[in-house]
């Protein structure tokens, strides 16, 4: 005989203080899926311990209920075919895995009778109209199915992420780009780029990649071409004011969602400058919202045993010297009080390493818009190294959109997609030549179209030599000693003449 578990429903939390443990818990949830209201927190109250575990968020359907809310018996031990579930993350499902071993977590689900378990199921409720609004709005499908089979099994293999997405942006023609995460065993491999000039629609790809990768608006605008990627959660970063990314509404339901998935909304996050009011109200975060972000990651970070993964993480952003950290030493409390002196763009640099650290799980995708704003070229370098340190530890992927020569040259050109447009049509490309570890020139000049001819150099010195003015007049002028530039084309041109 199975295992038997009790479930209660409640609407809210603290109703559940009275129930005996051990029991599972099911909050009722105000999201509304194209007014279908399906989703439910679902924790656990053990008999060792006072603290609840949470699963994460589940989704119900019932059989003949097209609108508002699903309505759950109130205590339950088995749901009849009437019902149906499914886990809004694989998470959930790792959850159950590493709680109750493969065979009770089976049990406990099919009490729930779970649609990841269960061909059937999925069979009987594959044509209700909540199940590809409500259920599976993330875009989740069979693969998605596997992919639990897997973790419950025990069996997970190293998958490629690489997929595919198309958008169309404004008036424009689709946005098609490849990403490429195919391991590559010498050169980094983890982080794609997106590079092109301003207005050709780098920020909206990425907001609007995000938007339909989490399901979380029904107005996103784009799809997948084959395979849709599994990643356990989407993290958007950016200090950009301008940004095009979702922000759950910290005062609505959405506020509700999120307090129980410690800030994730459906496995998506922003960590970004702006915060949103209302519906359709957004401010900036003041520097003392900042600070206060960063001590609160900084406590939490700081309660685990073993942080050589965090400090090993930040030493690329702790070795720079302009930062001046006095926390080199590994200090938690010095790195407090030091992120008070920096200078606006090193505070978005280390919270958003910080954050990330925090925040990032196996198998995320974390998308960057622009990370080179407000920083010096160095800073930019330092802030790569460290992304990359923090991909390689959490086994995750980014993609990243920039102006930045930086970033390519830290950048093998195969992961990098050039967006330009010409009118209304958008003009993707790959490198034509190799950008890790390349030349400032080289990169200005294959990727951003820059050349001398283009710059006031080439038009200046024209001047210097038709005016004839010599060397050492140069250096006069110029109360410095020439470069080889100059001093080669001061030469080249006289013995032209």
């Amino acid at each position: 005989m199975g295992r038997i578990d009790t479930f209660y429903v409640v609407e809210n939390l603290s109703d559940a203080k009275s129930f005996k443990a051990p029991c599972f818990i099911l909050e009722e949830n105000l999201w509304d899926d194209y007014g279908l209201k399906s989703t439910f927190h679902l924790y656990y109250k053990s008999q060792l311990t006072t603290d609840l575990v949470s699963f994460g968020s589940v989704k119900f359907l019932k059989k003949d209920h097209e609108s508002g809310q699903v309505k759950l018996p109130e205590k339950f031990t088995n749901l009849n075919d009437q019902y149906c579930s499914v886990g809004t993350s694989l998470d959930y499902y790792e959850t159950f895995k590493i709680n109750f071993g493969a065979d009770s977590a089976r049990s406990i689900l099919q009490s729930m009778r779970d649609c990841a378990i269960s061909t059937k199921i999925r069979a009987r409720f594959r044509n209700h109209p909540g199940y590809e609004s409500s259920l599976m709005r993330s875009g989740q499908d069979e693969e998605m199915f596997k992919e639990i089979e897997n973790i419950l099994k025990g069996r997970q293999k190293e998958r490629d992420f690489s997929f595919v997405f198309a958008t169309q942006i404004a008036e424009w023609s689709e946005h098609i780009i490849d990403f490429d995460f195919e391991f590559n065993r010498i050169f980094p491999y983890r982080m794609n780029v997106i590079v092109g000039k301003n207005g050709t629609g780098k920020t909206t790809f990425l907001a609007n990649l995000a938007r339909v990768y989490v399901g979380l608006d029904r107005d996103a605008v784009g799809y997948f071409l084959g395979d849709r990627p599994l990643f356990r959660q989407v993290i958007a970063v950016s200090y950009n004011p301008f940004d095009d990314f979702y922000i759950p509404n910290s005062r609505g339901k959405d506020r509700e969602i999120t307090k129980n998935n410690e800030g994730f909304f459906f496995g998506y996050k922003y960590l970004g400058i702006r915060k949103r009011l209302s519906s359709d109200l957004y401010s900036l975060k003041t520097l003392p919202d900042l600070d206060k972000e960063f001590r609160r990651a900084l406590d939490l970070i700081s309660s685990k045993d073993d942080l050589d993964e965090f400090w090993s993480i930040l030493d690329p952003i702790l070795k720079d010297s302009s930062f001046g950290l006095r926390s080199s030493q590994r200090d938690v409390s010095l790195l407090k009080v030091d992120f008070r002196r920096l200078s606006s763009g090193q505070k978005f640099v280390l919270l958003a390493i910080i954050r990330l650290y925090l925040n990032t799980k196996e198998h995320s995708l974390i998308l960057i818009d622009e990370p080179e704003n407000h920083l010096h070229p160095t800073i930019i370098m330092r802030f790569v190294q460290a992304i990359n340190l923090l991909l390689e530890v959490k086994n995750s992927f980014a993609i990243v959109s920039t102006h930045s020569p930086v970033i390519l040259q830290e950048t093998p050109s195969r992961y990098i997609t050039r967006l330009d447009r010409v009118f209304d049509e958008p003009q993707i490309s790959k490198l034509s030549t190799e950008s890790f570890g390349g030349s400032f020139n080289e990169i200005a000049e294959s990727v951003f179209k820059l050349s001398v001819e283009d710059s006031s150099f080439d038009k200046t010195m024209m001047q210097v030599h038709e005016s004839g003015i010599a060397m050492d007049d140069v250096r006069i002028l110029m109360q410095a000693e020439p470069n080889l530039r100059i001093k080669g084309y001061i030469r080249g041109k006289n013995e032209r003449d």
